[in-house]
Formats: C-alpha cells, structure tokens, sequence
C-alpha cells in the first residue's frame, strides 16, 4: 500500500486501482445494506446513513464506479486534484459525524454497535487527513512512480480493462471520460506547482521516475497506444458504418488531446519540478513528513505508535524470521552460510 498522498487519490475514497471491494471491507454493515427491515429502529437510522454516506462518495468517486461497472461520472472525474473536491470530500465526513450523533449508540443490536464503532473511526481518520495542515502534506504530490492516473489511467479505459467496450453506447461514453483526462493532467499539474510554493516536494529519484514512465507511454505509436486499444478490436455488436467514425474520434482523442497533456505534465516535471525536488528519499525527508509519516502508521495500524519503534520492531522479526530459517538449515545438515542454503539448487 502506498502511503496515503492527496495525489492519488484518498486512500479511504479514491485508492486507483483497487477501490471495488472498499466500501463493504471499512464499514461490515455495509455488506448488510439491504436488510433495514430487520433489528432495532436505531440500527435501521444507522444503515440509512451507510447508504446515505455511500452514496454521496460514490458520486464523488468517478474511479470505484467504473470498477463496480457503473458509468463514468466526468463530471466527478474532471473535479480529481480539485479544491473543489476537497471540500466535497470534507462536507460528506461533516455530514456521516453529524449523522452518528443523532444515533443512539446503546440502543444498537451489538452488531450493529461494532459497525458504528468502525464507520466513526473511519470518519474521524478521514476528518484528520482532511485537515488543511494535512492536505498541505498529501494534495500537492498527486502522482508518485509508485502509482497515480498517469499510469493508471491508461489501464483503466484500455480494451480489457474494467471498462465496457460492448456496444457503440459504451466506445462514445468512455470517449468522454478519455477527452477528460487532459484535464486531470492538468489539475495535478497545478498541485504539484502548490508543492513547489510550499516547499513539500517529492524526491528527484521519484519525479525522475515519473518522467521515464511518461516517456514509455509517449513512446508506444498512436495506433499500438492503450487509448486506441478500443477501435482496433470492435464487437460485432458495433454496428459496421459507426466503426470509421469511432476510430477517428479515438484516434484525435488520442494525438490532439492526450499526448498533448503527458508532453504539458513531462515537460512541468523535467524543467520546474525536477530542479526543485529533494535529494534525498524517504518521506522523512520531506518537509512535514515526520508530522505525516506519524499518521501514516495511524491510518495503516489503527495505534499511535513512535516511529522508531516501528522501525525497531520490524528489524528484530526480521531477525526473528531469519534465526528461524537458520534453524531449518541446520535441521537439514547445509553447513554453509543461511544466504546460500537459499541458493542451493534443490535436487
């Protein structure tokens, strides 16, 4: 899991790629959502605000709606990287805490109490995050080499992915959210210039990452690009005399629109960002990343925990694992050192 940034997205909201099952996972009675009829009136007041809360995500949320195989909302889509969308973001948290003061906790089924319990803590999370002090730590650094729509995006609307390419309904819709993502592009641009003013930057190996990631999308020919994966392999159910047409608007989509954007975002990255970002790796040498990094083990752990004592404990269960390896070895009479037992053809 990638520490949690503004940049890709909100972890609890937005986490590209693998958003699909994170509704029923955070809140267990969300599983339950159609069974309001059963337990007491305050259980029922408790699941009409998880549906209520799912909603007004969902439509905030333009990537788990495609993963759950609903339509592209571009409206949503266009607002990704916004202050727009922060604050939207913020008002449905406002509006789940405010939802759970008018629950009656006790007179919860005990189920039902253990689904509060989780849903407040999730709400009180995302609340923090949502901080301007925290989002001046997270929203200025959208994409990172390790994940971000730059190279998600592409996956996403190409031929075999999760979206829909069955009909002529589905090529002109998704055509939509393609022209979009310029737009997108365009906003993290404008984050990641918030960083270069504040300070909070990403490390030069990471933003040199970037830029060979974004190179190696350049580099595919318009007509080998996932973008026009679509129209190089029509269903029958696409009628004949419309296939012309669709790989042309695929194909300007495509060369007039996309490739301009990653070519604006590479050349932002190599000449203004590039020379600003820190030498050094780690969140921890970012400004602010000893205030974020403290969150992060939050956020992924549920406990507040020191740094330090994270680290010092993973080392000694690597030590531990290790001494229990090294047992194996001997068990099984190898008198060389635990590295090369591991190197050792098995016969």
């Amino acid at each position: 899991m990638v520490l949690r940034s503004g940049f890709m997205l909100s972890r609890r909201s937005f986490a590209a790629g693998t958003l699909a099952a994170a509704g029923a996972a955070t809140w267990p009675a969300r599983a339950h959502a159609a069974d309001t009829a059963a337990g007491t009136a305050e259980d029922r007041m408790l699941m009409a605000l998880f549906a209520d809360v799912a909603r007004k995500q969902d439509a905030l949320d333009p990537l788990t709606t495609i993963y759950k195989g609903g339509p592209p909302n571009v409206a949503a889509f266009r607002l990704l990287f916004t202050g727009a969308q922060v604050r939207a973001r913020r008002s449905v948290v406002q509006s789940a805490l405010s939802g759970l003061k008018r629950i009656d906790r006790r007179k919860l089924s005990a189920e039902r109490q253990i689904s509060y319990d989780v849903f407040l803590g999730d709400q009180k999370q995302e609340a923090l995050w949502l901080r301007p002090e925290m989002l001046a730590l997270t929203e200025v650094r959208p994409f990172t080499h390790f994940g971000g729509l730059h190279i998600d995006f592409p996956s996403i609307v190409a031929k075999g992915g999760p979206m829909p390419y069955a009909n002529e309904t589905h090529y002109r819709r998704n055509l939509a959210l393609i022209a979009a993502f310029p737009q997108v592009l365009d906003n993290a641009i404008a984050r990641f210039r918030e960083g270069l003013d504040s300070g909070v930057v990403e490390s030069k190996l990471t933003v040199r990452n970037m830029i060979a990631q974004i190179d190696a999308l350049l580099a595919q020919p318009v007509d080998q690009s996932p973008f026009t994966s679509p129209v190089r392999d029509f269903p029958a159910e696409v009628p004949s005399p419309d296939r012309a047409e669709l790989s042309r608007l695929y194909t300007a989509a495509t060369t007039d629109q996309i490739y301009p954007a990653y070519r604006r975002l590479r050349a932002f990255l190599n000449d203004e960002y590039l020379p600003a970002a820190r030498e050094q790796v780690g969140i921890s040498a970012m400004k602010g990343g000893a205030a974020f990094y403290r969150e992060a083990i939050v956020d992924h752990t549920t406990l507040r925990l020191d740094p330090e004592d994270v680290h010092k404990l993973g080392l000694s269960e690597v030590a531990r694992i290790q001494g229990e390896m090294d047992k194996v070895r001997q068990a099984l009479g190898f008198a060389g050192p635990l590295k090369a037992f591991f190197e050792e053809p098995a016969e």
